[in-house]
């Protein structure tokens, strides 16, 4: 079981390059798997800069697919065609919730430490 956030950035960065090989080789949809990997994980460790990589990388990944090959399942074109949903502005907006969410519990948590400081006062 990984328990550090060395391991854990590790395993992100691992995912990252996957879905960086992947996508440099025309693989989109196995690309964009290994993003949502990252997503997921990136989420069970809280770590709210890896998610907001991954939505970045998730948003450019997607425009150089309607850019370059508008033809592909994964372009934004196709999916619309199809009245679909664009699966990478799905992951953006996805990795961007999650950071809401990140950021909401630990103020919740924040908060909750302080009215138990000042309880005991």
């Amino acid at each position: 079981m990984l328990n550090s956030s060395h391991e854990d950035a590790e395993v992100l960065e691992q995912l990252l390059k996957l879905n960086e090989r992947t996508f440099a080789n025309s693989h989109y949809e196995a690309a964009y798997h290994a993003l949502s990997a990252a997503m997921h994980y990136a989420r069970d460790v809280n770590h709210s800069a890896y998610l907001d990589k991954i939505s970045q990388v998730a948003r450019e990944q997607s425009e150089l697919i309607d850019t370059d090959t508008p033809q592909s399942e994964m372009s934004s074109q196709s999916t619309f065609a199809q009245q679909g949903k664009n699966l990478y502005h799905m992951l953006a907006q996805q990795a961007h919730t999650h950071i809401h969410v990140l950021e909401l519990q630990r103020f919740k948590a924040s908060d909750q430490n302080k009215s138990a400081w000042e309880d005991r006062l």
